[in-house]
């Protein structure tokens, strides 16, 4: 960012911060602790500003067997969701396998969850997720599962406890439609598939 904040823009981030937190109903955390860090560059201070919302998702452990999801690495956007079974599952090549998790989740108010393909699993060894993202609604009370694809030549196993999809939090809006007789003209109109050329 290249501009200049001074106190009172600060103020009014906050007061943004704490509106959004308290219409979404976040606990976030103590303002105090926010970290703020600043650079100079081409003599124009860059004030970066850090901060985190502690939000609480509530879990239900349906099975002792079942693992807390959790990240990967410090930054990391999605949490890794493990398989939870009691005997092992092979996926034959072109088969499609629903995976149990032991958990059923109530993400944040205002939030779904996708359900992701993890790389590794799709690089390596060819599972991937049969609908490419698994779309988890705020007020699905059911059990996580997990369908996995199997897109090698290979039989796959899947064991208790594997890591078997990445699970990412996503704030989503609701809109009201309105039927009207023609859209805003744009230059692209309704040039579709390909349209833009491939490189």
């Amino acid at each position: 960012m290249n501009s200049n904040y001074d106190n009172k823009s600060y103020n009014k981030i906050f007061s943004c911060i704490k509106e959004v937190s308290n219409e979404c109903n976040l606990e976030m955390a103590d303002y105090n602790n926010i970290e703020e860090t600043s650079e100079e560059y081409d003599n124009s201070k860059n004030h970066i500003m850090k901060f985190k919302a502690m939000t609480p998702c509530y879990l239900t452990r349906l099975s002792d067997k079942a693992i807390v999801p959790k990240l990967g690495s410090k930054y990391a956007a999605a949490y890794d969701i493990c398989a939870c079974i009691d005997d092992d599952i092979t996926i034959l090549p072109g088969e499609c396998m629903l995976i149990d998790t032991g958990w059923s989740i109530q993400p944040p108010e205002g939030f779904c969850v996708y359900l992701m393909p993890r790389s590794g699993l799709a690089t390596k060894r060819g599972l991937r997720l049969a609908n490419s993202i698994g779309l988890c609604d705020w007020d699905f009370r059911g059990m996580y599962k997990v369908a996995l694809y199997n897109d090698s030549k290979e039989p796959q196993t899947i064991y208790n406890g594997d890591r078997i999809a990445q699970m990412m939090f996503v704030p989503y809006y609701q809109v009201e439609f309105k039927e009207v007789d023609n859209l805003s003209t744009t230059d692209r109109g309704a040039d579709g598939f390909g349209s833009t050329g491939i490189k």
